[in-house]
């Protein structure tokens, strides 16, 4: 402890008088010997003489600290009373250096003023440990999935991000839609995923392993998996993936169809053909049809197919048509962001024309814009729109009461924002959806990472095939997939033609 004090003498005017002496000032710092890290220390200025609202100066000094140990290194305080006070706040890193050791200076007129009181014999008391870190997953997976890795950490700050990176040891990164990522801890725990491709190569199963790292993709190594083993599904084609799809055959029905129809449609059980056709009329302005045909063997389309009628709808643009599992209630979308909902009659199921169609009733969505599919989870409990406006998303609700949506209808969540899209199909258990170009004769698949998450659509396609060869230019009108997942159908509006692709 220094104690500084100060005497100035003062000689009145008048030759016989001797000098006055001004009181001296003295100053003096106290407080606790040590402090722990993150913690602030209090010091107590003591002093005399010294004049109400006189600023004094503080300032750390450096023995085994550095300036990276405190919040600040330097600081004023006021006198009253003679006596002021202030704190030294330190920072809690997370690296184990044992007690350090630091200083304290009291100047008067700047922080560059005379000392008039110091100290050399202040701790820090380390309380930081040394983190860990561990990385726990899956010992093998199936190509098309996404491996789930949950890194376990202790002593690490919740906000902290950590990297992940993959090891290849028989794969390649072709292997995976990602090779590397980051993620957050929090409470000691964070996870992310892996994506894995499902090629059509067979290779056989291969391995890889997963690294963790501290400050980037290419920083320190913490933690790695260990051995993970991809299995090769390939061997065995399992449907629902484009990827698969050789060309099967046509419809001989251009004649039977027509020309200039839109969304198309096909029935869960395979024996009805749906296409939309947008004219305007004169007096009444834009309007809509729904035709419907009737297919002999179910989902062969090259056997015949009679039209069954047309049905007017008074409304401007009718889009994507959806039906239960049964039959028995159908839905249709419009542009103004419309879904009206009607039932049939189990023993006229799949037919949308049925003289006992019954309206059952609408709501109205026009906040998400032109509505231009709706599709059902299996069980009713949810159902995803593909909406149009400026881009396209994929959009999840759920409602209240299975296949109903005049039921309270909840929004989750929305897909990244699509351009060139036209129609969607989502494969029932919510894991799959594909979507065709507005441009060109091409269907998309995108496989997402989390089931009825439209949140995990990539932004790129899982795989695209494009069918231009076969439909002669032009685009495609909507892609649905035989419930079993082993064929697709498509249709073309340039040639007025159906086309099955075998998955």
């Amino acid at each position: 402890m220094r104690l500084g004090s100060t005497a100035i003498s003062v000689t009145r005017p008048g030759s016989n008088r001797r000098p006055v002496a001004v009181p001296t000032a003295t100053y003096a710092l106290s407080s606790d010997g040590s402090v722990n890290e993150g913690e602030s220390m209090v010091v107590t200025v003591t002093t005399t003489n010294v004049t109400d609202g006189t600023v004094l100066y503080w300032s750390t000094s450096n023995i085994t600290t550095s300036d990276s140990d405190f919040t600040a290194t330097s600081g004023t305080t006021a006198i009253t009373s003679n006596s002021g006070s202030f704190s030294v706040a330190t920072v809690a890193d997370s690296t184990t250096e044992g007690a350090e050791t630091f200083g304290i200076t009291l100047r008067v007129g700047s922080q560059s003023g005379t000392i008039v009181a110091s100290t050399t014999n202040k701790t820090i008391n380390d309380t930081s440990q040394t983190p860990s870190y561990s990385a726990s997953s899956a010992s093998n997976i199936n190509e098309g999935s996404a491996l789930g890795v949950t890194v376990t950490t202790t002593n690490v700050s919740d906000g902290t991000t950590l990297y992940w990176t993959t090891n290849h040891t028989t794969t390649s990164a072709a292997d995976f839609s990602s090779n590397s990522g980051s993620f957050t801890i929090t409470s000691n725990s964070g996870t992310f995923n892996v994506p894995v491709v499902a090629d059509s190569a067979t290779e056989g199963a291969e391995t890889f392993t997963v690294e963790i790292r501290t400050g980037s993709t290419s920083g320190t190594i913490v933690a790695t998996l260990p051995s993970i083993t991809v299995n090769d599904t390939s061997l065995t084609p399992t449907g629902w993936n484009i990827n698969t799809a050789t060309y099967d055959s046509v419809s001989s029905a251009s004649s039977t169809i027509g020309s200039v129809k839109r969304s198309f449609s096909i029935s869960g059980d395979g024996t009805k053909i749906y296409l939309s056709q947008r004219f305007y009329n004169t007096y009444l302005g834009w309007r809509s049809y729904w035709y419907q045909w009737s297919i002999a063997t179910p989902w062969d389309i090259t056997s015949s197919i009679t039209y069954d009628g047309r049905q007017l709808i008074g409304i401007d643009g009718t889009n994507g048509l959806s039906w239960n599992p049964t039959g028995t209630k159908f839905w249709r979308c419009y542009w103004g962001g419309q879904i009206r909902e009607w039932s049939v009659p189990s023993s006229d199921a799949w037919n949308q024309l049925s003289s006992s169609a019954t309206f059952l009733g609408e709501i109205n969505l026009s906040i998400w814009g032109s509505i231009k599919e709706i599709q059902w989870a299996a069980d009713g409990s949810k159902f995803f729109l593909f909406t149009d406006n400026a881009n396209a998303y994929v959009r999840l609700f759920t409602v209240s009461t299975p296949f109903d949506i005049l039921s309270t209808v909840t929004h989750i969540s929305a897909s990244p924002s699509f351009s060139s899209r036209r129609d969607m199909h989502m494969k029932p258990d919510g894991t799959k959806v594909y979507m065709t170009n507005t441009t060109s004769a091409e269907f998309y698949q995108y496989d997402l990472t989390t089931a009825f998450d439209p949140t995990t659509i990539p932004s790129t396609p899982t795989y695209t095939k494009n069918i231009s060869s076969k439909v002669g230019g032009g685009t495609l009108h909507g892609v649905r997939i035989k419930p079993d997942g082993s064929e697709l159908i498509t249709y073309s509006e340039a040639a007025s033609e159906l086309y099955k692709y075998t998955l």
